[in-house]
């Protein structure tokens, strides 16, 4: 018995390491990847900028209605959804798709967006006060 529950335990700690090497990043300039994001929050879209963004819009569309995203949403276990907070204090995500098959492997995370679409934008946090 204690045997078969070392051996489920090595096969969990092995699974957790595969999964965490298997997740999607992008290899290349982290200066390029670093202007993907507004961290410094100098533009906060409002809550009726977010409901301008539509399904199929491209990353450059998404970008000129509520600016650069903030970070990549924390609770995707990839890197192709993005987050965005509001002036009104909530947090919305998006994710992104390749708009078509594609063999190419993207250097870095702007040119992996560059050739994506935007799904709906999907409220993960609302803080605003009613």
């Amino acid at each position: 018995m204690k045997a078969l529950f070392k051996q489920a335990i090595i096969i969990a700690l092995i699974m957790c390491v595969i999964l965490s090497f298997c997740s999607c990043h992008f290899y290349g300039d982290n200066k390029k990847e670093d202007e993907l994001f507004d961290v410094s929050l100098s533009h906060l879209p409002t809550e009726d900028d977010m409901k301008k963004i539509k399904q199929g819009m491209s990353f450059n569309e998404v970008v000129s209605i509520i600016g650069k995203p903030h970070s990549y949403a924390p609770h995707v276990s990839h890197n192709f959804a993005l987050l965005w907070n509001t002036k009104e204090g909530s947090q919305y995500t998006i994710l992104f798709l390749l708009e078509e098959k594609t063999e190419t492997k993207f250097e870095t995370a702007i040119d992996y967006f560059k050739h994506s679409i935007a799904c709906k934008p999907t409220l993960v946090n609302n803080n605003i006060s009613e």
